[in-house]
């Protein structure tokens, strides 16, 4: 949350990313995979940006994109088939709704 909140901060518009047992971060076009940028904040520290980023890429190709297939196919309908979840956190806001109910 405090990353989405930064991201927001200047300007960003942010996703939170859920997968069956992780959460990450990203930014972009939720609707155009290759519009979204993603960062594995869990090795923020211990990696560089940079190698973060391609993290979180990876993450996110694997659950949110199908192999093989043009990424002309909107994210949110790759997710649903796998039990993930993108979160964002503009539409939440603006919704009213607590993000606990946003899944």
């Amino acid at each position: 949350m405090l990353f989405a909140s930064i991201l927001e901060g200047v300007g960003l518009h942010s996703l939170i990313f859920l997968t069956k047992d992780h959460a990450f971060i990203g930014w972009g076009d939720k609707d155009r995979a290759d519009q979204i940028v993603c960062l594995e904040a869990t090795a923020i520290g211990r990696c560089t940006f940079e190698e973060a980023v391609a993290l979180g890429q990876q993450v996110f190709e694997e659950n949110f994109t199908f192999k093989g297939v043009p990424q002309m196919l909107p994210p949110f309908l790759v997710a649903e088939t796998r039990g993930c979840h993108i979160i964002d956190t503009a539409e939440v806001r603006s919704s009213g709704r607590a993000l606990r109910d946003a899944r």
